[in-house]
């Protein structure tokens, strides 16, 4: 019998084959690597969209631990009868948004952040916030408040030093109205510490923290509520554990914001802005700068408070010098601006005899709205203010970037915004 020795004979693989096999594995094991980032990604936004309701929870009850709705008071607690009749015949009072507010109430206001140079270098200090600026009524120079960075806004809205050796002593501000029980002078003290605000608790100091959280108050209806906003920092575990807010050390010539940023928008918002139906929201498709604090509101995934109370998101943000969008659009928010319930006019009778004024139910809004009110107040009472009405003139957020001055060294942080939640206190 002949034998085939061609048929026994092993077949193999040629180099090219070979070659082409190991392309076609890379390939599938290089886009199985690219979903690893993408998932941890998708995993961390996850963890921190849990994570952030949570630890606003905590530090709402932190706040409260400490704070009651009876310790706040009224700004015009610190003024004699006399000096109220004459700020509201001041044209000047005109312009503060305390002439609009309902008696008792008051617009947004932050702590005082502490100087610790005037605790002798006492660290359990360095980066506290003072509620009432107890330690700002003994000296001035060792705080920093709303009044460094707006101080038209705020000039009506705050409690006043009352000098224990004057009466008459109502002139200096000094921070968010605290209740004069048995007619006090002095602030309590309610101090939160940088230890305070941090996620998880840092009490004992070796505790790497996770999330860092700053809060506002305001007064709407005679009841205080709080804004708490949620932040991580961004650079890895040793800029966690270092990151501190205080005010620049005497000397550097600067002066540091407190939390959270506060800006004033150089066009307001009207109720519908946002989704990019009606137009760009206003200010976000021109000049930007990434690294200006006041103006990193525009990043992707911000979250912010404004004048009305309401919280905002932004869905599409900048991240570049002055980057613009093919649609024209500008910033997107999740949600569009809503309008918010204007009591229209009342008889306030207050710089003239029956003179009508549009009130806002401690609401603070722009002058501007005012203005479109008293050209038309009928068309407003007791109802919302339509697209033609600015409704939101100041925004209250963390920044993406801060810059520090501590123990005379200048750093710059990253600070990635997490989540805002807004309670009674």
């Amino acid at each position: 019998m002949i034998v085939d020795r061609a048929h026994f004979e092993r077949q193999g693989f040629s180099l090219i084959e070979l070659l082409m096999s190991i392309m076609i594995l890379a390939i599938g094991l290089i886009s199985v690597a690219a979903l690893f980032p993408a998932g941890i990604v998708q995993q961390q936004r996850a963890k921190e969209s849990i994570d952030g309701p949570s630890v606003a929870r905590s530090a709402l009850e932190t706040l409260r631990s400490k704070l009651s709705q009876t310790d706040f008071g009224d700004w015009t607690d610190f003024y004699t009868s006399d000096e109220i009749g004459e700020l509201f015949r001041e044209e000047a009072f005109l312009e503060s948004p305390s002439y609009y507010l309902e008696e008792g109430d008051w617009p947004w206001l932050r702590p005082a952040l502490i100087n610790p140079q005037g605790w002798d270098g006492d660290d359990v200090y360095r980066g506290a916030v003072d509620v009432f600026n107890w330690n700002g009524a003994r000296d001035s120079a060792t705080t920093v408040t709303d009044l460094d960075t707006d101080q038209a806004y705020f000039q009506y809205c705050y409690s006043r030093n009352l000098d224990s050796n004057s009466a008459e002593s109502f002139n200096e501000p000094l921070g968010i109205p605290f209740a004069r029980s048995n007619g006090s002078i002095t602030p309590p003290e309610v101090i939160f510490t940088m230890a305070d605000r941090t996620w998880p608790p840092n009490a004992s100091g070796d505790v790497v923290p996770e999330y860092f959280w700053d809060f506002s108050l305001c007064r709407r209806g005679g009841v205080v509520y709080a804004a708490v906003f949620i932040y991580k920092i961004g650079g890895g575990v040793e800029n966690a554990k270092s990151w501190l807010l205080e005010p620049a050390r005497i000397g550097t010539g600067r002066a540091q914001i407190p939390m959270p940023a506060s800006t004033k928008l150089s066009v307001p918002w009207n109720a519908g802005d946002g989704d990019g139906f009606i137009r760009p929201l206003p200010g976000t498709d021109g000049e930007f700068d990434p690294l200006d604090a006041s103006t990193s509101w525009q990043y992707p995934g911000q979250w912010m408070v404004d004048n009305l109370g309401s919280i905002h998101h932004v869905e599409r943000g900048r991240t570049r010098p002055d980057q613009t969008f093919d649609d024209g659009k500008g910033v997107l928010l999740f949600e569009r601006v809503a309008a918010d319930y204007v009591g229209g006019e009342i008889n306030a009778g207050v710089s003239e005899p029956g003179e009508p004024v549009p009130r806002s139910f401690a609401v603070p809004l722009p002058e501007s709205a005012f203005d479109a009110f008293e050209g038309n107040p009928a068309s407003h009472a007791g109802g919302y203010p339509d697209a033609s009405v600015p409704v939101i003139d100041r925004l209250w957020f963390v920044p993406r970037t801060i810059e520090t001055i501590n123990g005379g060294s200048q750093k710059q942080w990253e600070l990635i915004p997490i989540y805002v939640m807004i309670e009674r206190l």
